[in-house]
C-alpha cells in the first residue's frame, strides 16, 4: 500500500480510543494461552484483581438502574432464594400483562424489599445486553470463546446462603463487584455437565449430591476485583462475608455433539435411505442388517464436505446471534469481524509493529501500524470502528488493510 509516512514520534504519540474492558482484562494479570491450555474446562482458577477492576463493568449505582428499568423484569428473570431454595414468586410479584398484553408476573418492588431485609439472595437473569459496559464484555467473551454467553447479577447479604452446594451446567466466571463473599470448591465433578435430562442439577436428589459434592477442594475469599473461574459441572457454593455483596456471573453454554445431531436428524429424511420403511421386528437378521446400513450411510453422510461446513455455521450462528451492530440512520451494514489475537503476537519494530502468525510474520508502518494495533488490542471490529478513526488513511487503503489481516488470519469475517 501506498501511504504518506509519518515520523515515527508521530506513530508513537498518536491517540487511539480506548479498547473496552475485555475477555483479556478479566483474567488479567494471568495469561489467556495458560489459562487455555491449563484451565479451561479443566479445573478452578483464582484472580486477585484490584479493587476497582470491577467497576468497569458493574456497580451498585448499575443495579439500581437496572432495576429502574421496571417493564423488562419478570419472575423469569429476576428470581430469589434463600436457605438454598427459591422464593414462591407470589410472595414478591403481583399478576399484569406485558406489551404483548399476555399475563405475566412482575416483581413488586416493596416485597422485594422485604425478602431482601430477611436475606434472600437476588438474581437478575440476562443482563449481558442491557448495559454498553456489558453488552461490550459480552461480546468479547463470544468472540474468544466461540459460544453464547449469558450474565447473571447476584446480590446477597451475609449470612444468608440463597443457593447451595451445587454444580451449574455452564461454564461459569464469577466477577467480584462489591463486598467480600467466601466459595467453596469441591473436588466432585458431574462428568460433562449439560442442561439436558439426566445432566443437570436438578435430575438428582440432594442426598446423591451429598454425596457427589466430596471433600473441599479449596475455600476463597473473593474480593473486590477477583475472578473464579469455575468449569461446568463443578460443586460450589458460596456465602457472604461483608454486609452485603454484588457479584456478576458470567456463564458459556458451548453447543452439544447433542446439539449438532438433533440438527442433523432433522435434514436426514431429505436422502432417500432414510425414508425407508423399518422391517417388522419379526423379519428375521432384517434388523440387524439394517443398523448396519444405517450406521454406514451416516458414516457416508458425516464425511461430506456440505456437513461439516453445516456445523461450522451453526456453531458460528449460535455463538454470535447476540452480536448486532446497527449504525442508523445508515442503512449500509457495517462488515464485522472476529480478531483471531490468541497464538498470535504483535511486537514493536522502530516505525511500526510486525504481526507473527505462525511462520507468517507481516511488519506495517506508520498509520497502517495504528490500525494494526487497533484491531490486535479488541476481540471484535467493525467497518465503522475504522472509518471513526482519526487517521488520513483513504477509505479505500483501509478496506486493503482490513483484507489483508483477514489473509494473514487475524481477522475472521462474521
Amino acid at each position: 500500500m501506498s501511504v504518506a509516512p509519518l515520523a515515527d514520534a508521530a506513530y508513537r504519540s498518536q491517540p487511539l480510543p480506548a479498547a473496552p474492558f475485555a475477555f483479556r482484562d478479566l483474567i488479567e494479570p494471568f495469561s489467556p494461552q495458560d489459562f487455555f491450555r491449563n484451565h479451561y474446562r479443566q479445573r478452578h482458577l483464582h484472580v486477585p484483581g484490584a479493587a476497582d477492576k470491577a467497576e468497569r463493568v458493574l456497580s451498585w449505582q448499575g443495579i439500581n438502574d437496572l432495576l429502574a428499568m421496571t417493564t423488562i423484569w419478570s419472575d423469569h428473570n429476576c428470581e430469589l432464594a434463600a436457605d438454598g431454595v427459591e422464593v414462591p414468586k407470589d410472595a414478591y410479584c403481583y399478576r399484569t400483562t406485558d406489551r404483548n398484553n399476555e399475563p405475566r408476573l412482575r416483581p413488586d418492588y416493596q416485597r422485594l424489599r422485604e425478602q431482601l431485609s430477611q436475606g434472600a439472595t437476588l438474581a437478575l437473569n440476562f443482563i449481558e445486553r442491557l448495559t454498553p459496559e456489558l453488552r461490550a464484555l459480552d461480546t468479547s467473551m463470544e468472540m474468544v470463546l466461540q459460544a453464547p454467553v449469558n450474565m447473571t447479577a447476584f446480590v446477597s447479604w451475609k449470612g444468608a446462603q440463597g443457593y447451595m452446594s451445587h454444580f451449574d451446567t455452564p461454564n461459569v466466571f464469577a466477577l467480584q463487584v462489591s463486598g467480600r463473599k467466601v466459595w467453596n470448591v469441591y473436588k466432585g465433578r458431574h462428568p460433562n455437565a449439560a442442561h439436558t435430562e439426566g445432566a443437570r442439577f436438578g435430575d438428582y436428589p440432594p442426598e446423591h449430591h451429598h454425596r457427589a459434592k466430596g471433600e473441599v477442594l479449596a475455600e476463597i475469599e473473593m474480593k473486590p476485583g477477583d475472578l473464579l473461574y469455575i468449569p461446568h459441572g463443578q460443586y460450589h457454593d458460596a456465602l457472604a462475608a461483608d454486609d452485603n455483596s454484588l457479584h456478576l456471573s458470567i456463564v458459556v453454554r458451548h453447543m452439544l455433539v447433542h446439539d449438532f445431531i438433533k440438527q442433523l436428524v432433522d435434514d436426514l429424511p431429505q436422502d432417500p435411505f432414510f425414508r425407508q420403511h423399518v422391517p417388522p421386528a419379526d423379519a428375521a437378521g432384517a434388523g440387524d442388517a439394517m443398523r448396519a446400513q444405517t450406521a454406514q450411510h451416516l458414516q457416508q453422510v458425516l464425511a461430506q464436505p456440505a456437513i461439516g461446513q453445516g456445523l461450522q455455521d451453526f456453531l458460528k450462528g449460535k455463538a454470535y446471534e447476540n452480536v448486532a451492530e446497527m449504525n442508523l440512520p445508515a442503512l449500509r451494514q457495517p462488515q464485522q469481524f472476529r480478531v483471531r489475537w490468541l497464538g498470535r503476537e504483535l511486537s514493536q519494530t522502530d516505525s511500526g509493529c510486525r504481526i507473527t502468525s505462525g511462520a507468517e510474520s507481516v511488519a506495517f508502518e506508520h498509520e497502517e501500524a495504528l490500525l494494526a494495533r487497533f484491531c490486535f488490542e479488541r476481540d471484535h471490529v467493525t467497518s465503522d470502528m475504522i472509518d471513526a478513526l482519526p487517521l488520513s488513511l483513504p477509505p479505500e487503503s483501509r478496506t486493503i488493510f482490513l483484507q489483508q489481516l483477514v489473509r494473514l488470519g487475524l481477522l475472521e469475517p462474521l
